[in-house]
């Protein structure tokens, strides 16, 4: 017995120092494996989100907007959304009059018959410097129909760009819809334009679950995004006769002369 150990003694001291450097390198390429599938989660949920490397660097808040729309420079605003904000007697239109007071306001609305701008803007007010708001609101329109004329329904480069839409989404596309809006404006102007995400009016029957669920996903979204929100829907939701604020259209998503008030209150609350 005494033979086998002085025999084995000599083994084991020949092999330790061998299983030890296997030991370590068997934890070595164990941690590497953990490290590479974590960065594999992560970049996996990156590219679920949508998010990249230049997402990382935060949007502008509604400070930096109010910065923005008080300087003495001249702004250029675009407004992308739908018919409940196309017309001059809607909130766009009562936004840009009450501008005017420190501002010489230009005013383009679209034309959907020609699929243009029309080439006069309404001008407003007298002193200060320019304004100009490019309203892109067309009739009917959702997120993802902006996407292929947004080369006309932006002309110019924007400072801010709001997006205003929900009513026309069909269930389940708010989200990827604003996205893939989100990243064509991104692609076009990039990242020093800022981008606000207008919450739409809540609506009446027929149309209030829908609207309701399609302003719920675009608020999921806008926040996953880190984008400012105006909330006008919760503006109309708290009224105590919602029915009061709509047209009687049969549609219930198009605010009357009061709704447009509200609106415009709402919007002008956020970035005055």
């Amino acid at each position: 017995m005494n033979s086998l150990k002085q025999l084995a003694s000599p083994l084991d001291r020949r092999f330790r120092p061998r299983v030890s450097r296997v030991r370590i390198v068997m934890i070595a390429i164990a941690g590497t494996l953990v490290a590479c599938l974590v960065a594999g989660c992560v970049v996996l949920a990156a590219r679920s989100s949508g998010a990249t490397d230049t997402d990382s660097r935060p949007e502008a808040s509604l400070t930096d907007l109010r910065g923005v729309m008080a300087s003495n420079s001249d702004v250029t605003v675009s407004v992308l959304g739908d018919s409940t904000g196309n017309t001059s007697d809607e909130w766009v239109g009562l936004w840009a009059r009450a501008l005017s007071v420190h501002h010489i306001v230009r005013l383009h609305l679209w034309d959907k018959d020609r699929s243009r701008f029309f080439f006069q803007p309404y001008l407003y007010g007298a002193t200060g410097p320019q304004l100009s708001i490019w309203n892109g609101s067309v009739s009917g329109s959702s997120a993802g129909q902006a996407i292929p004329n947004l080369n006309i329904l932006q002309p110019t480069r924007p400072d801010i760009v709001l997006l205003s839409f929900g009513h026309n989404q069909h269930p389940g596309t708010a989200s990827r819809d604003s996205e893939d809006l989100f990243q064509a404006i991104r692609n076009r102007w990039g990242k020093s334009v800022a981008v606000a995400v207008i919450l739409q009016n809540a609506a009446t029957s027929p149309r209030s679950s829908r609207s309701a669920r399609n302003v719920e996903e675009i608020r999921f979204w806008a926040l996953g995004r880190g984008l400012p929100i105006i909330d006008v829907f919760s503006a109309f939701h708290k009224s105590r006769d919602l029915g009061s604020l709509i047209v009687p259209d049969g549609l219930g998503v198009h605010p009357n002369a009061a709704g447009s008030q509200l609106w415009f209150e709402t919007v002008w609350s956020a970035l005055d």
